[in-house]
């Protein structure tokens, strides 16, 4: 919910009504005070077309990542505040960022005098909402970039920024923000910064603090992992760390680190079949696709790993009753 506020809020300043997008996205005002509280996947990403729908901004996630604080990350936002290093605070953001959100994951990679920060949507998000995939990207790095300022005092400017977007039509907007060697097309969303840079040491360092926090973040995370269902983080898996193609079960048990038999055992347990889990995710990546302007039928049916189009529409008509055709100029 801080994330979500963060965007609602950050359209509010730059005068989009705060009710209404809240009464878009069938939350309240008050609602946005939960902080505690998460958004399921879809309204989650939708917060983003409320926004920009309503701001008519279309260097949204830029804007609002300029002014971003640690608070949008909640505890683990306070857990930054004590670090002894900026290369420590996203050290904690890699470890715990799953406390604030599931749709995102963080990364670093250490090179002899470079640190490479990484920002990954989750691929269920860049392939069901593309555009807002690509605003939070924006709204995480240069936030980034604002939060590392809050936190030294100083303008840390990275050596280069890396985005896996196709170049925009208005890069410069970009340039004014990260003011620095941009890449565009690229394998990953990153920003590049010189080791020694992300070292030096932050005024506000806190041992105690630190461990604390610390010690409250990996309890949060601890729940949330225990408060989840069997079946509830394996269709987090297969929603969000594969692409299109939904795993077999070998291959779905294989990735959870267990053989296929404890596995099924598992699921029987909470009386679930992972025929019913692959038909869900199928037909929700399906239905994504289908109702994308850039997908044809036959590309649908060649990126979700059918051999034949015929198969791919029996499947369809199986899941929603309809054909693939008849969806897609239902759009």
């Amino acid at each position: 919910m801080p994330i979500i506020r963060d965007i609602l809020y950050g359209a509010a300043h730059r005068g989009a009504n705060l009710s209404a997008m809240c009464r878009s996205l069938g939350i309240s005002v008050a609602d946005l005070s939960q902080s505690d509280q998460m958004i399921e996947f879809k309204k989650a990403y939708t917060a983003w077309n409320v926004a920009l729908e309503a701001t008519g901004d279309p260097m949204l996630g830029l804007h609002l990542g300029t002014t971003t604080t640690t608070a949008i990350l909640g505890i683990v936002g306070h857990l930054m505040q004590s670090c002894a290093t900026l290369e420590e605070a996203f050290k904690q953001v890699c470890e715990f960022g799953a406390v604030a959100t599931d749709m995102f994951k963080y990364s670093m990679v250490t090179r002899r005098d470079q640190i490479i920060l990484i920002f990954s949507p989750s691929p269920s998000w860049v392939r069901q909402s593309p555009i807002t995939a690509r605003h939070a990207v924006d709204q995480a790095m240069a936030g980034c970039m604002n939060v590392f300022f809050l936190l030294s005092g100083n303008r840390v400017q990275p050596q280069q920024v890396t985005f896996s977007m196709k170049r925009p039509a208005q890069p410069d907007h970009y340039a004014q923000v990260f003011t620095t060697r941009l890449e565009f097309d690229s394998k990953s969303n990153s920003l590049v910064f010189f080791r020694s840079d992300l070292q030096a040491p932050l005024p506000r360092y806190d041992r105690s603090l630190f461990a604390t926090f610390k010690s409250m973040a990996g309890k949060q995370m601890r729940t949330r992992k225990t408060a989840r269902h069997f079946h509830d983080n394996v269709l987090h898996c297969m929603r969000h760390e594969f692409a299109a193609q939904v795993p077999s079960l070998n291959i779905m048990a294989a990735h959870l680190n267990m053989t296929a038999r404890t596995f099924q055992r598992k699921l029987a347990a909470e009386n679930i079949k992972y025929r019913d889990l692959y038909d869900l995710v199928s037909k929700e990546i399906a239905l994504s696709l289908i109702n994308s302007e850039n997908t044809s039928i036959s590309d649908v049916s060649r990126l979700m790993g059918y051999s034949e189009p015929s198969a791919f529409r029996r499947a369809v008509k199986r899941w929603t009753k309809s054909t693939p055709g008849t969806l897609k100029n239902q759009k």
